[in-house]
């Protein structure tokens, strides 16, 4: 049976998914904590080993250029190995310069990745 976490550190957001998820019928499956994600291995359903799947959705905007590299870190970690992270985000252009803003692949130095940096 699939578990899942949900982490939001919005209060408004925690109101509306816990919402949603009840009227869905899925409180036995769903759980949404509010949690900074830097604190996830912290919570009481943080799975021994770590989740076999994070999903980031629209956080690395939130998260900031200059922090990817450690968020990348914290989404590593949270992975039992053989997970798998996927990574929403909306790029955008570098004001100043124009050109699309892009970063090393950290998560790809991690311990748990099974894809090399290239």
């Amino acid at each position: 049976k699939c578990r899942v976490t949900g982490i939001t550190i919005s209060k408004e957001q925690y109101r509306e998914a816990t919402a949603r998820v009840k009227a869905a019928g899925l409180s036995d499956r769903i759980e949404i904590v509010i949690c900074d994600y830097r604190r996830v291995h912290e919570l009481h359903c943080y799975p021994a080993g770590g989740f076999d799947k994070v999903v980031s959705i629209e956080m690395l905007e939130a998260v900031g250029h200059e922090h990817l590299p450690s968020f990348f870190q914290t989404v590593s970690a949270a992975l039992k190995p053989g997970g798998v992270a996927a990574v929403q985000v909306i790029r955008s252009r570098c004001p100043k310069s124009g050109t699309r803003r892009t970063a090393r692949d950290p998560i790809s130095h991690t311990p748990h990745s099974p894809y090399p940096y290239r």
